[in-house]
């Protein structure tokens, strides 16, 4: 897969995508101080982690990528965001490569008989 590809997305697809967002909603994270803030303290409602903090998200294989993509971004209410799912899904799927297995061992192993 050739830069063109990811620069092609990245420009025609996900800046796009990003205007829009910008232009419906403010900023994922306060980019300067507000003055009208009487605090930038939070009382958290949880205050303590369990199992479920320490559990890997990652997505479970190349083919439900996209599907996964989807039920995230719906559940942060990010909905803009899922027009891009079917080429980020075919972008990592074209990413993946398959290692030639071989008997010589890499010298960055160390082996023991």
């Amino acid at each position: 897969m050739g830069n063109e590809r990811i620069e092609d997305f990245f420009k025609h697809e996900l800046l796009p995508v990003s205007r829009k967002v910008k232009e419906i909603r403010k900023a994922y994270f306060a980019n300067d101080f507000d003055e009208t803030a009487p605090s930038y303290f939070v009382n958290r409602m949880k205050i303590s982690m369990n199992k479920d903090d320490f559990e890997n998200g990652a997505v479970s294989g190349p083919n439900n990528f996209e599907k996964q993509l989807e039920s995230l971004w719906m559940s942060q209410s990010q909905y803009e965001l899922i027009t891009l799912k079917a080429s980020l899904a075919d972008l990592a799927k074209s990413l993946i490569v398959t290692e030639e297995l071989d008997e010589d061992v890499s010298p960055f192993i160390y082996v023991m008989f």
